[in-house]
């Protein structure tokens, strides 16, 4: 459900009281809470970006280097704060190298706007193979965008951004994509109504007979079990996971997008649920309350996890009721009001004391053993810093062996796993948070696909750590090979620039340690002078070791 919030209006027109599209396009994003767009400019979007010379006051503009890293950006934005990210970019090539990043924001429920230039009305009937630039967008994009829209005058932007806004903000979050025909965001027009602003509204209850079902079905357990997931963070519901938790006396395993919705000391946190202790708690459950769950391949281990005799199922999106395992109650409404009602009918029923020292066994057979590099981060990193992740054999271990305290704390590309997207990730969060000590972890293999984003660090101080793990090698496709085709290794190690030196040709301090003592106060110096700062970590010689941490990477 939606509510309307009263935006921002204000703004100095000239004196004819006329504005263009592209003065009306930013007026409506600003309305709409937008603070910031990571973009670049080009031809077909350049009434846009001078509008921002009567109109753009309110909103920064970061200028990325490869349109790809606009959207991450924008992803990393999102996904620090829940506020919906926004990038610009030229149509065709802009598009389709930006379309990276919106597919990962669709695989991962983030809030994701792209704005494109377009083609001038009186081409759209061309062949659009034809056109400079051309491309049949909306076509390209419609299989992975919640919304497209295409105004065809200045007037007919406050109401697609409204669309566009209103389908984000549908469900789950999502993203969706603006194209701006270069003679509408040049169009004048009279000074337009601005739309409020669009916030999601979580208060829809569930079927009051299948709450008490649920709770008939949980009175009859012994060892019942919570699996969280990533919309528990995007709802705001991680208060009511906790109560529930507490009521039932039950443990909580967490998906890779639920990360972060139980502080990572609590004692009823079990961990990730494709390792071995949430595993072991699903295996003996006899009833499992799946909380804003989509049930994803990785999360499942190929549909594979254990499910309990009884699933009683919790989503605000009917059709995620019973899609991927048959459920014994599904609980259909927003999160927060389903647990608490819950919560309600279960009432005095004394916490379930059927797992007994059970859940203290188990965990205590699987301890949390250091990890090179992400346990130095965790010891430097203050508790309220986040890590974004690149696609690297050591930040598999993170969803287990990174201990976070807040949601939003540990920022990775779970489900698409869009391997470069650590840096601009890291990137956008700073901007977004830019109080918060932000580190990005990274391999040399996915590093290097983004590597000239330090510019753009540079250039607008974007005070975030980028650590480059160092193994001459895609590691994790290394430990693959040499499980699974016995021990035979085709183009998976390469020889790497010079890290450092190439950070401080972009203007970036550029570090190497020596040492993970060494690299410890490297990171913590580099943390405090506020500057953006590359740390290159050398880690060939260890290469074996790393591969044998991740077993569960290459299947088991």
């Amino acid at each position: 459900m939606l509510t309307l919030v009263r935006g921002l209006q204000h703004v100095n027109y000239r004196e004819e009281l006329l504005m263009t599209g592209g003065e009306i396009l930013l007026e409506c994003l600003k309305a709409q809470g937008v603070r910031t767009i990571f973009g670049m400019p080009g031809t077909q979007n350049l009434a846009i970006y001078d509008a921002f010379h009567r109109a753009g006051q309110g909103i920064q503009h970061i200028l990325v280097r490869n349109e790809q890293a606009a959207t991450l950006m924008a992803g990393g934005f999102a996904r620090a704060t829940g506020e919906v990210g926004v990038a610009l970019t030229v149509p065709g090539p802009g598009a389709t190298n930006a379309a990276t990043g919106i597919a990962d924001a669709l695989n991962d429920c983030q809030p994701v706007l792209l704005v494109t230039g377009g083609v001038e009305r009186f081409m759209q009937h061309r062949d659009r193979s034809k056109l400079f630039h051309g491309l049949e967008q909306e076509r390209a994009f419609r299989p992975f965008v919640r919304y497209y829209g295409c105004p065809q005058s200045a007037q007919q932007i406050p109401q697609a951004v409204r669309a566009a806004f209103a389908a984000m903000w549908s469900g789950r979050p999502g993203p969706a994509v603006l194209e701006i025909p270069p003679d509408v965001a040049a169009e004048e027009a009279g000074t337009p109504h601005i739309p409020q602003r669009i916030v999601p509204r979580f208060d829809r209850l569930p079927n009051p007979s299948t709450v008490q079902h649920a709770a008939a079905l949980l009175r009859q357990s012994n060892r019942p079990a919570i699996l969280a997931g990533g919309d528990v963070v995007a709802s705001e519901a991680m208060p009511a996971l906790e109560l529930l938790a507490n009521c039932l006396g039950a443990p909580v395993v967490l998906t890779r997008l639920g990360k972060g919705a139980l502080p990572g000391d609590h004692p009823r946190l079990v961990g990730n649920s494709r390792h071995k202790p949430a595993r072991e708690v699903l295996a003996a459950a006899d009833a499992l309350i799946a909380i804003g769950v989509r049930f994803t391949q990785i999360d499942t281990a190929n549909w594979r996890m254990p499910i309990p005799p009884v699933l009683i199922q919790i989503d605000r999106d009917a059709a995620e009721i019973g899609r991927e395992f048959p459920v014994s109650a599904g609980l259909v409404g927003d999160l927060t009001p389903s647990v608490d009602r819950l919560i309600q009918v279960l009432g005095n029923t004394p916490a379930v004391t059927g797992w007994g020292k059970q859940l203290a066994e188990i965990q205590s057979k699987h301890p949390r053993r250091p990890v090179p590099v992400l346990s130095d981060i965790r010891e430097v990193l203050p508790p309220h810093g986040i890590l974004a992740c690149d696609i690297t054999s050591l930040s598999y271990r993170g969803f287990e062996d990174f201990p976070i305290l807040g949601p939003r704390d540990f920022l990775y590309s779970c489900h698409y796993v869009t391997m470069g997207c650590g840096l601009p990730m890291a990137l956008g969060a700073k901007v977004a948070t830019p109080d918060r000590p932000v580190v990005a972890l990274c391999g040399d293999g996915g590093v290097i696909m983004s590597i000239g984003e330090l510019a753009t660090a540079a250039q607008y101080n974007i005070a975030a750590v980028i650590v480059v793990v160092v193994d001459n090698s895609l590691l994790a496709i290394k430990a693959s090979q040499a499980k699974h085709y016995a021990g035979r290794l085709i183009d998976t190690d390469f020889p790497n620039p010079d890290f450092v030196a190439l950070a401080r040709s972009f203007g970036v301090a550029g570090h190497r340690a020596t040492s993970l003592t060494h690299f410890r106060t490297l990171l913590a110096e580099s943390l405090k002078l506020e500057k953006p700062a590359l740390i290159e970590v050398p880690m060939a010689d260890r290469q074996a070791e790393i591969m044998q941490q991740i077993p569960w990477l290459t299947g088991e």
